[in-house]
């Protein structure tokens, strides 16, 4: 399948689809979504893979009631940041993978909405800016595979982070020691050769020293 078509529900009739994943086989370089997303209005969770460019024929609009989205392509058309994910009130989960550069622009404009609770980015993220600052109810971040992360900038995560994660960032080699919030109760690092070599494990558990990281 390299494309999909959703018929627009009367305007009497309200969507009773809660949960939709559309994923396209490796070999399909561009899966093309011919679908109005905003007319399965009570969808919550929505999963979208792609190994190439994934494409929405008419735009995108995305239902109200969302509350988890997780996106695995290398390109898509919209770009994200015209998805209006800033709008999604209900929104508390969102995985960002294969993307490229795109989060980066998220992070920079503030391009998310204040309601998320859990996030995880990956791929090329080299993370400039301090757009997940704003993000007030954020509890969960994820790092995964962000090859070009080298550090975080100073103020940049949010103030009731509990859980901080970093998979497979090679290159990753400080974090903001005096940045890091007093919330936090759990940090993981794994595959984060340069970062490891300066923490300490007790107990299967990660802790930092006082200028360690």
């Amino acid at each position: 399948m390299d494309s999909i078509f959703i018929l627009e529900s009367p305007s009497h009739r309200q969507s009773s689809l809660r949960s939709l994943r559309i994923e396209s086989h490796r070999s399909i370089e561009s899966l093309k979504v011919n679908l109005r997303l905003d007319t399965l209005t009570g969808l919550e969770y929505l999963h979208l893979s792609c190994t190439g460019e994934l494409s929405f024929c008419e735009g995108v609009c995305l239902p109200p009631e969302l509350q988890s989205i997780a996106i695995y392509s290398h390109k898509t058309s919209p770009p994200l940041t015209e998805w209006s994910l800033q709008d999604l009130t209900a929104l508390s989960s969102l995985t960002i993978l294969e993307l490229g550069e795109m989060e980066n622009t998220l992070m920079v404009d503030s391009l998310l909405p204040n309601s998320l609770v859990s996030l995880t980015v990956g791929d090329n993220l080299s993370f400039e800016g301090n757009g997940i600052r704003h993000l007030s109810s954020l509890q969960n971040l994820d790092f995964y595979n962000c090859r070009h992360l080298k550090s975080l900038p100073e103020n940049c995560l949010p103030s009731l982070l509990k859980s901080l994660e970093f998979i497979n960032c090679e290159r990753l080699e400080s974090l903001p020691e005096d940045s890091i919030p007093t919330s936090l109760k759990k940090l993981t690092i794994e595959e984060c050769p340069l970062l490891e070599e300066r923490c300490e494990i007790l107990d299967q558990t990660l802790v930092w020293s006082k200028g360690s990281l």
